[in-house]
């Protein structure tokens, strides 16, 4: 588990949290970067963790480049995601996948293998503001992205199996900091076979893939070296206040019913809503 400034961040590969290797902390962007090992065929689960900020976050998750929304926390608490929503009620779960055979990318788009070869999360302070109409259903993009060779693991997709149903809604936010919009914090899993990483160095052969007998809490790894060149509870909530029968009222309120957002503000809960798309997603990347 990589810890900083309050949050945590871990990835489990069918249920066993994956062991990170050569740790670094970049202070000036808050971004902690480390090694994991990689295994095509697995599945794989992004876990994140406010440990008391008491300040609402918003979590965006990149794979390989590809943003997919993480969930809201509150203050406290824990998210996860393994999965893209597909459909209003269909997912494929993230998983590793082999690179069949050499890819050269896009020469021509500057940044196109920029974050190739990693999962990166990034956790936003934020205030929640106006009820949101839910994301669309996203579409996969084809892997492996980037300039990838054979041998090497990227991040795919597997089947398209059945999900919940996605909640009625989400929230706008604005940052919570207006002079620092950006990432709060950012955690970098560079990730890649295991083979690779002995041959580099940064695993021994007799290093573990994943953390052994690991605890419903895991122990914090807090990033201390510098850088190389790198669910929760929902808050109790008051009732909504119903309007008046046959007042006018925009689309996402006929959905989920009559709401009053005269001060003070009353929330519906969205507590298991994905965040609203990333607006700042070029800022830090």
């Amino acid at each position: 588990m990589l810890t900083h400034l309050s949050y945590a961040a871990w990835i489990t590969c069918e249920g066993k949290e994956l062991a990170e290797y050569e740790i670094t902390l970049d202070r000036r962007k808050n971004r902690v970067t480390c090694w994991v090992p990689s295994q095509a065929g697995k599945t794989f689960t992004v876990h994140w963790r406010d440990m008391g900020s008491t300040i609402e976050s918003a979590t965006y998750l990149y794979l390989d480049g590809t943003m997919v929304p993480g969930q809201f926390l509150f203050g406290t608490g824990t998210a996860e995601r393994g999965s893209m929503r597909v459909g209003e009620a269909q997912e494929r779960p993230f998983m590793f996948a082999a690179v069949e055979e050499d890819t050269q990318g896009t020469p021509n788009k500057p940044g196109s293998n920029k974050h190739v070869g990693t999962i990166m999360v990034k956790i936003r302070r934020v205030k929640r503001t106006s009820p949101h109409a839910p994301n669309a259903p996203q579409t996969p993009p084809k892997f492996p992205r980037g300039r990838r060779s054979t041998g090497e693991t990227c991040v795919g997709f597997g089947p398209v199996r059945s999900s919940q149903s996605q909640p009625n809604g989400t929230w706008s936010i604005v940052p919570y900091d207006p002079k620092n919009p950006g990432s709060y914090v950012t955690f970098v899993f560079r990730y890649r076979p295991r083979d690779f990483l002995i041959m580099q160095g940064i695993m021994s052969r007799t290093d573990p893939e994943s953390v052994v007998n690991t605890p419903a809490t895991p122990a914090l790894t807090i990033a201390s070296t510098p850088p190389s060149t790198s669910p929760t509870p929902s808050p109790k909530r008051s009732k909504p206040t119903r309007t008046a029968s046959g007042s006018s009222r925009p689309p996402w309120q006929a959905q989920m019913g009559s709401f009053r957002f005269d001060e003070p503000l009353v929330k519906p809960d969205f507590t298991k809503s994905e965040c609203p798309e990333d607006t700042e997603k070029k800022e830090d990347e």
